[in-house]
């Protein structure tokens, strides 16, 4: 992924934002449901 840092005009405050100028969406989502897996569900 590759992060890019941009300010806002002055209008929307003059700040500092990031923002994604590129990503990998399948492997966001095998990430993320690598995570979930890995959550144990409490016993009932």
């Amino acid at each position: 992924m590759e992060e890019v840092e941009i300010i806002t005009s002055k209008d929307n405050g003059g700040r500092k934002v990031f923002y994604y100028k590129d990503f990998d969406a399948d492997r966001m989502r095998a990430d993320f449901f690598q995570k979930i897996k890995s959550y144990e569900r409490p016993s009932k």
